[in-house]
């Protein structure tokens, strides 16, 4: 009963099965060259995360040194 409805609030494999819990970014092949030219430029970078659910890639972006502001 609650997978039932469940999928009428959630329609999105990602919410349904809770994907959007755990940050997949670091795994992204230009993960490593981003957080590197960031490092290099400090507070002077801009980052959209389209389409983040509830923001764990942008989360784990600011963990990983990405400047918050």
């Amino acid at each position: 009963m609650l997978a039932t409805h469940k999928l009428k609030v959630a329609v999105y494999t990602c919410i349904t099965e809770y994907i959007f819990v755990e940050s997949r970014i670091e795994r992204h092949f230009s993960y490593q060259k981003i957080l590197s030219e960031v490092r290099g430029r400090g507070n002077s970078t801009n980052f959209a995360d389209v389409g983040c659910c509830v923001g764990s890639d942008i989360r784990q972006l600011i963990h990983d040194g990405f400047p918050a502001s």
